[in-house]
Formats: structure tokens, sequence, C-alpha cells
């Protein structure tokens, strides 16, 4: 799978994925509403398989918010960007 031929075949793919990903690798990742499993190009590019997490992205991404929350962000900072950080403490 992987060959999207219209915008509600990649919602359909995506909406599986991330609840393979809620399910299993991702079921308790402190920042899930962030990443979703990350880039599914991504992941099947490192791994051959589209419904596999990037964990690169993970790193990423927490280590962005580390930095935030060093130089003096507070977490409620987040509350008001479009995603929602679960618990990054």
């Amino acid at each position: 799978s992987g060959d999207f031929k219209s915008l509600d075949d990649f919602v359909r793919i995506k909406y599986r994925r991330e609840n393979h990903l809620k399910r299993s690798y991702c079921s308790k990742c402190r920042i899930w509403n962030v990443c979703k499993g990350g880039c599914m190009a991504h992941a099947k590019f490192l791994t051959g398989d589209i419904n596999s997490h990037d964990l690169e992205f993970y790193y990423l991404i927490s280590g962005v918010i580390e930095k935030l929350l060093i130089i003096g962000f507070s977490s409620s900072i987040f509350s008001i960007c479009p995603f929602q950080v679960v618990s990054v403490e």
C-alpha cells in the first residue's frame, strides 16, 4: 500500500496507520498529538513500510520541545499551537 490515487485514499491510509501506531509503537508516547508517528514517506524510505513509525521525526520534535523548555518557554505555550502536547515533562 502507499499508492495514493486520490485524497480519499491518502486520508484512509493515514487514518489506518495512525490507529495502528497508537495501539503499538506509539501507545505510550508523550508527544503523540504532535508527531502522530511522523512522516509516512520517511517511514517508508527508512523501513520499507508506510505503516511504520518515523523515529527520526520523533527525535527531532522531542528535541525541539526540550530546547524550547530549556530556554524558558512554558509548556503552556503549546496550548496556542495548532497541535497539543500531551506531556513533555
